[in-house]
């Protein structure tokens, strides 16, 4: 097969095309298997840095229940980190705004923040 530029002129295709090709279906390929190992499993992060990976499974008032290898775990809502609380936990949503501000517990919502925008509506 012969390959020609714009002017007609003939194009040295050796090893310098195929070779970048091959290095970035070789980075695509990294990138697709890194994000599909990623979205398998949940990554929840506690106060104290640690980090547990699993799926969630279950949200209550009692906090978060995870399915780790070892069975599940129930993590206290207080011992997960502020992103954590804000990705799982309604209430902590709901008072967020109040909590960067600084206001006392009791300034604050226990009503998650679908409550309050039907309420707005």
């Amino acid at each position: 097969m012969r390959y020609y530029n714009g002017t007609g002129e003939k194009m040295n295709m050796n090893g310098s095309f195929c070779g970048r090709l091959r290095m970035w279906i070789g980075i695509v390929s990294v990138l697709i298997v890194t994000v599909a190992m990623a979205a398998m499993a949940d990554t929840v992060r506690l106060v104290n840095g640690s980090v547990v990976e699993g799926e969630v499974t279950d949200v209550n008032n009692n906090g978060l229940i995870v399915r780790t290898p070892e069975g599940d775990v129930t993590l206290a809502w207080e011992t997960l980190s502020p992103g954590t609380r804000f990705r799982y936990q309604p209430e902590y949503r709901a008072n967020y705004g109040a909590i960067l501000e600084g206001l006392p517990p009791a300034a604050r919502t226990n009503r998650p923040v679908d409550e309050l925008l039907r309420e707005l509506e």
